[in-house]
């Protein structure tokens, strides 16, 4: 039997540390879930305002998919952003630049959330609670 070394309270404080650590992810993984529903008509909403704003777009009538991935990306980022209550970490554009857009859709994309007030979170809610 291995005897452990240290103080028996700090291995107890440590290991209700890390219970409690995994416990707030697990919260906040379970609250952005639960809200599944209104982020995903958020996404739809957000495809088809586009698709009317950009009718002629050459990327968006040959493949809509990275359309949808910006802008579900950008959604479940705003989502996130809500529900932590840390409005401030917003920033659509640094989501963009985690996808492998061309410059013309991403050019396309910002001129959109830009045209639609979601490029900030003080313009940009997805729940009702604001």
């Amino acid at each position: 039997m291995k005897k452990r070394s240290g103080d028996p309270r700090k291995r107890q404080a440590m290991k209700e540390v890390l219970l409690a650590r995994e416990s707030e992810v697990v919260r906040r993984k379970s609250l952005l879930m639960s809200k599944e529903k209104e982020y995903k008509a958020e996404i739809l909403r957000l495809l088809e305002l586009f698709g009317a704003q950009y009718p002629e777009s050459p990327g968006y009538l040959y493949d809509e998919l990275p359309y949808m991935v910006a802008l579900g990306a950008i959604v479940i980022h705003r989502a996130g952003c809500e529900l932590n209550d840390e409005p401030e970490k917003y920033k659509p554009h640094e989501q963009l630049d985690t996808l492998e857009l061309t410059p013309a859709m991403r050019e396309e994309i910002e001129k959109f959330l830009i045209r639609n007030q979601l490029d900030k979170a003080e313009t940009y809610y997805i729940f009702d609670s604001h």
